[in-house]
């Protein structure tokens, strides 16, 4: 297959990667397929009557607007925030705060409703210091509805954001720092002379991507959004399979955001290029910031124009606090009750606990072995030169955003509608909740892979030939060990991810098969909100103990490897 790589590992590994794809791909196609036939096309109804009888419309309406919403408060909000932490890189808080916000990223859903609601809720504390200081002559704002979801959707889309635009503001060179001073540029002029000139490129694709986040959400939605007024459809399809049972208006659903969200990711991939080329989006948990490595220096004139600055600054951080460090802290104290010890005896938190850890398990394992391959497939595509080389690697590009175009409620459904014509779907519901956490991990495993595979099978090339370093030797020789930091990112990424997805196991959950997730859902539900704020504290405690200790035992397999 490919003409000009002697190494014939890397030929069957690559022919491998592309057949994986193809699989992939044709699966997918398939699974739609099968939503249209099994869907609607049995029920012999007609699809316009359909998207009239399903106000798909007034859906599409919700969803686009909290979306929108949703990017504009958290673009508005990180650009000046991404430039005052560049500014003041050099203070010590810097380190832990940006460390804060990477952790937000892998942080549960379910946890972070669990913390916004005893901030912002009616009975949270922010509603409790209001009451005081009006002394109980002005009511509080009802968390739930349109306003909910936008500051749920704030609380993980601004880290994002900022991760991923800080780098770039503090990549510039001090000297346009010091001629912008000289000339006495005013703080919109700099922005528009310095600041937009470098994240125009990504903010485009930037705001596009959190768009579909926001439009394709599914549990802060179902938390936050108070009802039928406020709503996605992917809430949508968990009704119309777990409430209503109308497979027809499911599969419509399904199949229109399929169409919408795979429209959106062609005109973004092949106009734009953004999100195929565009890293830094898919990496913001890897962003590696050494401080000696940018050249913008603080600047420490400490006269009356400095601490009006000062204050300035602290102001625009001050958001940060509100919506994003009081609901992290307010899970952490919150869980701290005599609920904890209560919902540690509970026979079904364990073997929730059991589940939840076993499909992390074999979801994060398949993820960062699909993802490996994946990865190293468009490597070596990228260093051959023969004819087909661009199209196999849009080939492998799209399996990868797959993901994008099929979340993960519209995947649980095509399999529910597939599978239920066969087998027992409640007794197949982990295997669909593993390879719907695949889908969900695979991007951002390939993307954290990829950039350093590629930096050392390129660089080395020569090396490897010269000390006959090829096949598995190779692997556990230099591969594997050179990239420890990045699998144990991305073995972290995908854990996280898997334990706090609540998306599928909502189809599914019943009392005999249940996820944490799904097990706070349920006792949020049933205002038990108290043993909720437990178990959010001890899925919190759960993830982060993944996500850190992935590092050490990617770190220890790669010392055995090297033995090996």
């Amino acid at each position: 297959m490919i003409k000009n790589q002697s190494n014939g590992s890397k030929v069957s590994i690559s022919v491998l990667g592309v057949g994986v794809t193809i699989v992939i791909l044709g699966a997918s196609l398939s699974l739609m397929v099968f939503l249209y036939r099994f869907g609607v096309g049995s029920q012999t109804l007609d699809f316009s009557q359909l998207l009239k009888d399903f106000r798909v419309g007034a859906i599409l309406y919700v969803a686009g607007q909290q979306a929108l919403i949703s990017c504009f408060v958290s673009f508005c909000l990180a650009v000046p925030i991404s430039s005052i932490l560049a500014k003041r890189y050099y203070w010590h808080i810097f380190p832990p705060l940006f460390g804060m916000l990477g952790l937000v990223l892998v942080m549960p859903t379910t946890v972070a409703a669990v913390g916004i609601l005893k901030v912002w809720g009616l009975n949270g504390w922010l509603a409790q210091t209001f009451d005081t200081i009006s002394f109980g002559t002005v009511g509080w704002v009802n968390i739930y509805g349109l306003h909910g979801v936008v500051l749920a959707h704030v609380f993980f889309n601004l880290p994002l954001m900022i991760r991923v635009l800080t780098p770039i503001f503090l990549s510039f060179p001090k000297e346009h720092i010091f001629l912008s001073e000289q000339y006495g540029f005013s703080r919109v002029k700099f922005f528009w002379v310095l600041e937009w000139p470098a994240i125009k490129r990504v903010a485009f694709s930037l705001n596009v991507l959190v768009f579909l986040l926001c439009f394709t959400s599914f549990s802060l939605v179902l938390m936050l959004g108070g009802g039928p007024k406020v709503t996605t459809l992917e809430v949508e399809i968990y009704s119309a399979i777990r409430f209503d049972f109308s497979i027809a208006k499911a599969a419509a659903l399904s199949l229109i955001q399929v169409a919408i969200v795979a429209c959106v990711i062609f005109l973004l991939t092949f106009f734009e290029n953004g999100l195929s080329n565009n890293s830094a989006i898919y990496l913001p948990l890897g962003n590696r910031l050494n401080q000696e490595n940018f050249p913008r220096a603080p600047l420490r004139n400490y006269n009356k124009g400095f601490v009006i600055n000062l204050i300035k600054d602290i102001s625009w951080l001050s958001p940060l606090i509100f919506i994003i460090f009081l609901p992290f802290f307010a899970v952490i104290l919150s869980g701290f009750s005599e609920s904890l010890i209560k919902v540690l005896k509970w026979e079904i938190f364990w073997e929730s606990l059991k589940n939840t850890i076993l499909i992390a398990f074999l979801s994060s394992s398949l993820a960062i072995s699909l993802g490996f391959l994946l990865a190293y497939s468009k490597v070596i595509l990228r260093g051959s030169n023969f004819f087909g080389r661009n199209f196999f690697l849009g080939l492998i590009e799209s399996s990868i955003l797959i993901y994008l175009a099929i979340p993960a409620i519209v995947l649980g459904t095509a399999l529910f509608i597939v599978l239920r014509q066969f087998a027992d779907v409640v007794a197949l519901s982990w295997l669909i909740l593993v390879l719907s956490n695949v889908f969900l991990c695979l991007p951002f495993v390939v993307r954290i892979i990829e950039p350093r595979l590629f930096s050392l099978e390129s660089k080395h090339k020569a090396l490897y030939k010269s000390l006959g370093l090829v096949g598995a030797k190779k692997f556990f020789a230099v591969t594997l060990p050179g990239l420890n930091v990045e699998l144990g990112l991305a073995l972290g990424i995908a854990l996280a991810f898997s334990v706090g997805d609540l998306s599928v196991i909502a189809l599914f959950g019943s009392n005999d098969f249940q996820t944490i997730p799904w097990l706070i859902y349920q006792t949020a539900g049933r205002y038990g909100l108290s043993d909720a704020n437990a178990l959010a504290l001890l899925l919190l405690v759960v993830t982060f103990f993944f996500f850190f200790c992935s590092k050490f035992l990617v770190r220890k397999v790669c010392s055995i490897s090297v033995k090996i």
